[in-house]
Parts: C-alpha cells; structure tokens; sequence
C-alpha cells in the first residue's frame, strides 16, 4: 500500500481507505486476492493422491479438526475448510471435485475475479477532493485551537501562604511539604557559610595581628635563620606535627608548605 500511495501521490493526511487506493489504481482487493490464494492451495492438496488413490496426510489435515475444540461464542472466526465453503459459493463453483482434478482450468476459473485492470480515468479528480477535504480539515483545527487559546480565561493571581514561607530566605512555597523540604537545605547552607565566615575571619585577624608584630629592619629574613640548628647542620621542622630532621639544602623548600602559620607569626611574607 505504501507503494501505491507513493505512485499517486497521496499520503496519509488525505485520509484515504486502501480499498479505495487500490479500486484508483485498478488492483483487486485483498479479500480476492485472498480467496484465489486459498483456493489455489486447496485444488493442490486435492490433487495429492498415492499409489492406492487415498487422500494423503496433508489432505487430512486440511480437513480434520480438533473433537474437544470448542467454537467461540460470537462465531467470527471460521475453520479453513468454512472458508473454502464460503469461497466456492462466491466462485459459483458448483462440482468442485470434478473441476480440481483439471488444473489449467481450475486456474482460470479462481483467477476470473483477481485481475488488473487500468487506472480509474477520474483517480484524479478524486485525489484532488481528498487533499482539498484535508487542508480544508487541518486549517478547521488549527483555527479550532487558537480560538481555544484565545477564549481561555487568564490565570488568576495566586495567594501567597504565609505558612508555607521560609523563616531563613523568605521563600515562598505552595504548600507546607515544599517548606519543609527546602529549610533543611537552607539551614544547611547557612551553617555551611557560617563556618566559612569564622574561617575567614580567623585568617584575617591572624595576618593582621603577624603584619603588626612585623619589625621594619627585617625585611629580608631568611628562612633558615629563624630554624633551630642541631649538629651535623641539620635542622629541625617548626611545624608541632612534622618536626623532621632537615638538611640546609632542603630546609627552606620543606617548611614553606608545612609550616605557614609559623613563617606567618615570624613576619615571613610567603
């Protein structure tokens, strides 16, 4: 169908029935081309005979059924062999027993009604009425919508619960769950700044108070100076945790990043 469809140019928009796709363009239907198809098969499986001249296994297949099935109650679906009894009162077949066992004419005869024939000579107008009916439609709907839009009342004002306001930022929520939610993030992120205030702070009064304690004449001091010297020229880390014994190659490079708040109470600009 898809095919068909794409050779007359017609897509799904137009909202055209395959029955009426293929009557345009001049194919048969699908239930005929259904019903040659199963009785091609059944004038085939008659024509299955042995050396004894009994029907063969799948001729009794075909025709067999199950004792313990049962129907359903609403009868719509039929037994392969209610079908071929339907399709052979449509063919006017009338001894079909006689008219299988010749095969070129039993395929005359179910082929009569599943021929092609030449496209309808007003396929176009009929197209042309489809696609004109579906823009026609699709502008109703989209004029449908906007007045849709256009009619809706605006949105009311909403009032502002005083319950559901946050006592830490002043937030307003819709309802006292939402609150709740968002005050034990607010109050963690207040005592996280909190902390980080009093970090700040302690930072500041400690280089204010080195910076104060700061003697002029001392400009250029030397790290290795201030340290404690034991034998050898070693020296010993000022930092109360570290306390590693240093060489005087290495002593500066080491007590630079260990011991910063040392150098800073010395006066030592880092």
């Amino acid at each position: 169908m898809k095919c068909l469809r794409t050779l007359l140019g017609v897509g799904r928009g137009g909202r055209m029935r395959n029955d009426l796709i293929l009557e345009l363009s001049g194919q048969p239907s699908l239930e005929k081309i259904l019903r040659r198809n199963r009785l091609m098969w059944f004038g085939h499986v008659n024509r299955m005979d042995n050396e004894e001249d009994r029907p063969m296994l799948p001729e009794k297949v075909l025709f067999s059924s199950f004792t313990d099935a049962k129907r359903p109650p609403h009868g719509v679906k039929l037994r392969w062999k209610d079908k071929i009894a339907k399709d052979l009162t449509v063919c006017e077949i009338k001894n079909w027993r006689r008219e299988v066992q010749d095969k070129e004419m039993w395929r005359k005869t179910i082929n009569k009604e599943v021929k092609s024939t030449t496209v309808r000579s007003d396929a176009a107008h009929v197209m042309h009425e489809h696609k004109e009916r579906a823009k026609k439609r699709r502008t109703d709907e989209r004029l449908l919508d906007y007045n849709k839009k256009m009619n809706t009342p605006p949105s009311t004002t909403t009032v502002i619960n005083v319950d559901a306001t946050c006592s830490i930022c002043g937030r307003t929520f819709k309802s006292k769950r939402g609150m709740n939610i968002h005050k034990r993030v607010c109050i963690q992120k207040q005592s996280t700044n909190a902390s980080i205030d009093t970090k700040t702070n302690e930072m500041h009064q400690l280089t204010t108070a080195s910076t104060s304690n700061k003697n002029t004449t001392t400009k250029n001091i030397k790290i290795i100076d201030l340290l404690i010297k034991k034998d050898k020229n070693q020296y010993v880390c000022p930092n109360s945790m570290c306390q590693k014994i240093l060489k005087a190659q290495g002593a500066t490079m080491h007590v630079k990043p260990c011991a910063k708040a040392w150098l800073i109470e010395q006066g030592v600009q880092i």
